[in-house]
C-alpha cells in the first residue's frame, strides 16, 4: 500500500499502488489538473470504502484483485478503458479518531464511509485554502447525544465540520 499523510488529524489515505498510478496517469494525460484534484473527483464519483486493517496490517483491496499483475502500466491501460464503478480507499486512522468517527457516524445517522468520505472531500478540496466559518442555514444534519447540545451542520459543511472537531480533540499532526 502506498500512504498519503495528510497535514491534519494524523488522517491519511492508503492508496492502492495501481490506484495511485491510475491518478497520477490521469494528471499527466490532462485529465485532471492535479492529483488532488483527481482524487476529489474520484470520490464525488466513486463510492469511498471503509475497511479495517488485519493485525498484520494487510488488507486486499478490490482494486489489488482486478489487477493481480503488478505491470502497474498494463493495470492503468486496463483501468482506464474500463474503470470500476466503485474505487476502493482504504483509509487508516489512529484509534482515537476512529472512534470519534464511529461516534459520530451513530449520532448523525451516516455510517462511517460517509463520514469518512466527507472528512477526505474537505482535504483534498481547494475549499482548504479559503478560511470560512461553518454557516447555519438551509439542510442540517442535527447532532445530540446524551442531552448535550445539539449541533447544526449544513450537509455540505459536515465534512469540514468533522475535520474540525477531530483537530479539536487530537491536534493537528
Amino acid at each position: 500500500m502506498v500512504e498519503i499523510n495528510r497535514r491534519k488529524a494524523n488522517l491519511s489515505i492508503a492508496v492502492d499502488p495501481h490506484l495511485l498510478y491510475l491518478t497520477e496517469s490521469t494528471v499527466n494525460d490532462g485529465e485532471f489538473s492535479s492529483v488532488s484534484n483527481a482524487v476529489q473527483t474520484i470520490l464525488s464519483e466513486y463510492d469511498g470504502r471503509w475497511e479495517t486493517y488485519s493485525k498484520n496490517g494487510q488488507t486486499e483491496s478490490f482494486f489489488s484483485q482486478l489487477f493481480p499483475d503488478d505491470d502497474k502500466k498494463q493495470a492503468a491501460g486496463y483501468g482506464r478503458s474500463s474503470r470500476p464503478r466503485k474505487v476502493p480507499l482504504t483509509v487508516s486512522l489512529n484509534p482515537e479518531t476512529r472512534l470519534f468517527i464511529k461516534e459520530i457516524s451513530e449520532i448523525s445517522g451516516k455510517n462511517n464511509s460517509e463520514i469518512v468520505s466527507a472528512v477526505l472531500r474537505h482535504y483534498f478540496s481547494e475549499e482548504q485554502k479559503k478560511t470560512k466559518t461553518v454557516s447555519e442555514e438551509k439542510e442540517t444534519y442535527v447532532t445530540e447525544k446524551d442531552g448535550a447540545e445539539v449541533i447544526r451542520v449544513p450537509e455540505k459543511d459536515i465534512g469540514r465540520f468533522v475535520a474540525g472537531q477531530i483537530e479539536e480533540r487530537f491536534g493537528k499532526s
